[in-house]
This record gives structure tokens, C-alpha cells and sequence, in this order.
């Protein structure tokens, strides 16, 4: 919807994203903002960049091939899915990047009161108690996850409470297992 209104080309969009995160990571440097091939020095982004680039991180496939990605993006967000085909595309993302760059996904989670109740799911995650969801993020961990991003929209309880919860007795938990391996 938003191609036509702007009046770009639909069909081009994954040529129109290879052309956007060039200009952006042009821009970031100094001497001017390029504009038509050329840079205009009294033209700047600003704020200006604290290091010499920001990282980038593609959301899906962005229409790009897996080398494109890997060779330009510093990190890949993937939609949430089963564990398998979450291992199979962070396998895919290590071996393109020599196992480099942040590989993403994220859970919408409905974190209930108790804390034995099984998963069940929902769209993008579970209603699951704290067990359960510690359970899945460390398999999440394993298949090669580094980041999840959790999203509570659809929690029965209130953010807070649930928020609460993860720092107290999620986290500890995660913290405990990651330091168990690293020994």
C-alpha cells in the first residue's frame, strides 16, 4: 500500500532496500550527505554517529539472498517459529557470516500465574508459566538464538507484574544455565 502512495515500485523493493542501506551507512560517514552521486558538505545527518556506523539489522529476508545479508547486515531478525526452523535458519545465518552478527527472533508471551502450566500457543509465542518459558528460551538459546525480543500485547496480566516476574526468577534462571555452560 504504502509503494503506490509514494510512488515506488513494488516489484523493486528489494533493489530499493540494497539502495537504502547503502545511502544510510553513506550518510553516517562524514563529509556531507550525498545526494545525487555527490556529497554536499554543508548538508549533515544530524545527530551524528557516535562510532563510525550503526549497526544494521534486517527483519526477514528483505528480498535480499543470505550472502547479501551476511556480508552488509550485522544482525538478522527472524519471525518466531518452531525451534527447528529457528535452528535451521540461525544455522544457515552462522555459516554465511563465519559466526558473526546477532541472530533475533522474538515471543509473544502470555506469561500465566502459574508457574507449572504447560505451553500453549498462541500467535507468535504461548500462554505458558515460568517453567515452561524458561524451558523454551533456553532451547531458543541452544538453536542459536542470541536476542529475543519479548512482547507482552497479548499477556492476561499486567506488564509490570509480568516484567517482574522475569527479572526475579526468568533471568536468574537464564543467567545460571549460560554461566553452568561456560564452565
Amino acid at each position: 500500500m504504502e509503494y503506490p502512495l509514494l510512488g515506488l515500485d513494488f516489484e523493486a523493493r528489494g533493489e530499493t532496500f540494497r539502495e537504502a542501506v547503502s545511502y544510510l551507512r553513506a550518510a553516517w560517514q562524514p563529509g556531507g550527505l550525498p545526494v545525487n552521486g555527490e556529497r554536499i558538505s554543508n548538508l549533515d545527518l544530524l545527530p551524528r554517529p557516535a562510532q563510525q556506523t550503526i549497526p544494521m539489522v534486517v527483519a526477514g529476508q528483505a528480498r535480499q539472498d543470505d550472502e547479501w545479508l551476511a556480508a552488509t547486515m550485522d544482525g538478522r531478525f527472524v519471525y518466531p517459529g518452531s525451534i527447528e526452523k529457528i535452528a535451521a535458519q540461525a544455522a544457515r545465518w552462522r555459516q554465511a557470516t563465519s559466526g558473526h552478527g546477532a541472530f533475533i527472533s522474538a515471543f509473544h508471551l502470555d506469561l500465566l500465574e502459574d508457574a507449572d502450566a504447560p505451553a500453549e500457543p498462541i500467535r507468535f509465542g504461548a500462554r505458558v508459566g515460568r517453567k515452561g518459558l524458561i524451558a523454551h528460551l533456553d532451547a531458543l538459546a541452544t538453536a542459536g538464538v542470541d536476542h529475543i525480543a519479548i512482547n507482552l500485547r497479548q499477556s492476561a496480566r499486567s506488564p509490570a507484574e509480568i516484567i517482574e516476574e522475569l527479572a526475579s526468577d526468568v533471568m536468574p534462571a537464564l543467567v545460571t544455565k549460560s554461566e553452568a555452560q561456560a564452565a
